[in-house]
């Protein structure tokens, strides 16, 4: 009788455990997909008539994702672009005709990109004359 207490205990906890990891990774899929709102930053080029850029990203439970979103803005301001860099939400207008270089970038949870940005790329317009990139 002590076996099979030990054993139910066992299983218990294990299936304890597995429980609040799928709470923790429904919480945290939650969180990557939520829009984190207008967070708006302008990186202003020397240029006389600079080219514009923007980059649109959702951010991660690490700065990982924003540390990449700044470094590929950084680059681009160099190169005499004028970016902006913001979070995708109904903040943002969807026609983006007036950008040279759009940016799209997103943490991965669970095999997928986060749904606030997915649904900006979706709502975005006028994407045929620019150079469209993706980074995750």
């Amino acid at each position: 009788m002590k076996v099979f207490k030990r054993i139910l205990l066992g299983v218990g906890i294990a299936f304890g455990v597995i429980i609040l990891a799928m709470v923790g990774m429904v919480i945290t899929i939650g969180s990557a997909n939520a829009s984190k709102g207008n967070h708006e930053e302008v990186l202003k080029s020397n240029e006389a008539s600079p080219k514009k850029a923007l980059v649109i990203y959702q951010p991660s439970i690490s700065p990982i994702t924003g540390d990449v979103a700044h470094r590929i803005a950084a680059g681009l301001n160099d190169n005499g672009f004028e970016v902006t860099l913001n979070n995708p939400g109904d903040h943002l207008a969807s026609d983006l005709s007036g950008y040279d270089v759009v940016v799209f970038g997103s943490p991965v949870y669970a095999g997928k990109v986060s749904g606030a940005l997915t649904g900006c790329m979706a709502k975005a317009s006028g994407l045929s004359a620019c150079k469209l990139t993706l980074f995750s």
